[in-house]
């Protein structure tokens, strides 16, 4: 993983920032905004949020379990172990893990001060607001990452289109001992690549229903799986059967017409015409010739699972879906 600039560059402002209006603010414990600042930004614009969300939830608790153990036992390092040994058993029972560090150190200025009056708790209330605050504010800045989904889309449909053609070239060669599996792993790092910028798209809109680079991630690697069917069975023919060639040309066809917006509806219909035309064909005349008429078969299976993978897909967007990314 290489560094994230962006990132960086936002901590590198907000951080600061926070403490200098902590501090404009008249606050105790101005830098400590800074360091809640750090502890807020998260990669993705979801994650900050939410993350914000619980450690309110855990603040609120701080706040109650250090008025009352305090107010009971006094502000010393021994009832600040009885409050940090409750604190830790309700935020791992509420899994506000996430919350756990900075409320722990925020309670620590309680310590420091010999005090929980209500001008302290406006302090650290405050110190929370502006810390919290300024990591969700830079957050909303958070560039897109449509270009780089693009891309990644477009190279993992060449690579798909690459695998085709070759399936379709070595279908009819004697010889396939130059023909290897290694095009999938480039092919599925892509796919990875692909499904980790769709992940960071939907959580940087916050819109649950932005899922069709994910969908479309999740059709394309269903359809790797069915080459890597086809590659396997190509490679257990014995010869060039005749049938092989019209299954050659029906790959190149597919390849030749493979895009985003293709429904492969005209497919479909031709892979059923071919599949009735060999159900006409006389049977096989010997082994060999059954074993490979039966590979061919699965293949043409494995074909049609391809297309109505995508013709599926196709059928789950609406029309606004298709006017929004395929135009």
């Amino acid at each position: 993983m290489g560094i994230n600039y962006v990132k960086w560059i936002k901590l590198c402002l907000a951080v600061p920032l926070a403490m200098v209006i902590a501090g404009a603010l008249g606050l105790s414990f101005a830098p400590s905004a800074g360091i809640i600042t750090l502890l807020t930004v998260f990669d993705t614009r979801q994650e900050t949020f939410f993350t914000a969300l619980k450690r309110v939830t855990a603040f609120g608790i701080m706040i109650a379990l250090c008025k009352i153990i305090f107010g009971i036992a006094g502000v010393s390092v021994p009832a600040y172990a009885v409050f940090i040994s409750l604190f830790l058993y309700i935020c791992y029972l509420l899994r506000l893990e996430a919350a756990i560090a900075m409320n722990a150190v925020l309670a620590t200025h309680f310590l420091s001060e010999g005090s929980v009056s209500l001008a302290m708790i406006g302090n650290e209330s405050l110190l929370f607001l502006v810390g919290t605050g300024m990591g969700i504010l830079v957050n909303l800045i958070m560039p897109k990452n449509l270009r780089k989904i693009r891309e990644k889309q477009k190279q993992t449909d060449e690579a798909i289109k690459a695998i085709l053609f070759r399936m379709s070239e070595y279908l009819c060669r004697e010889d396939r001992s130059g023909y290897t599996g290694t095009c999938f792993a480039p092919l599925d790092e892509l796919l990875l690549s692909l499904k980790e910028e769709a992940l960071i798209h939907i959580q940087n809109t916050f819109y649950e229903n932005d899922r069709y680079f994910l969908e479309y991630m999740h059709m394309r690697t269903r359809q790797c799986e069915s080459l890597k069917d086809i590659y396997g069975s190509i490679i257990e023919l014995s010869g060039v059967p005749k049938q092989a060639q019209d299954i050659s040309a029906f790959i190149q066809e597919i390849g030749e017409s493979f895009h985003e917006m293709n429904n492969a509806e005209k497919l479909l219909a031709r892979l059923k015409e071919l599949t009735d035309f060999y159900k006409e064909t006389p049977l096989p005349q010997s082994r060999e010739e059954f074993e490979n008429r039966a590979v061919l078969f699965y293949i043409l299976r494995c074909l049609e699972n391809f297309l109505q993978e995508k013709r599926d897909f196709v059928q789950t967007l609406t029309e606004a879906e298709k006017t929004r990314y395929w135009t």
